[in-house]
């Protein structure tokens, strides 16, 4: 998702887009923010960081879930197959979105802000 929104965005500000800003200045300033971390940061709260941990966090939980409900019913028959597949989204769905909030908070926390829940 990242790259294709740093990709957007050099089209879009580009020729292809509103002609603002050259490619080749645009890859030029976004290089050090994407791939430098500024002094006194936590190691955390590094961009391609925090977009691996978030990403193999979501992973991690669909699959585990997945695998939950799949087990939790030994000899499932056919008829019940669209009721498991569909327990497994919607826990998921619910499991990620309080690894969201978690990570938020972690992400809060790392500046010493205060938590807002």
């Amino acid at each position: 998702g990242t790259a294709v929104a740093l990709l957007m965005g050099a089209v879009v500000g580009g020729g292809g887009g509103f002609d603002m800003i050259s490619p080749d200045e645009y890859w030029r300033e976004m290089r050090p923010l994407l791939l430098e971390r500024p002094e006194g940061q936590h190691l955390l709260k590094f961009a391609p960081l925090v977009n691996v941990y978030r990403s193999l966090g979501f992973m991690l939980c669909t699959m585990g879930i997945s695998q939950l409900c799949s087990r939790s019913r030994r000899r499932l028959q056919p008829r019940h197959v669209p009721l498991v597949i569909t327990s497994a989204v919607v826990l998921s769905c619910l499991a990620i979105l309080f690894l969201d909030w978690g990570f938020s908070q972690l992400f809060v926390r790392l500046d010493g802000g205060e938590p807002l829940g």
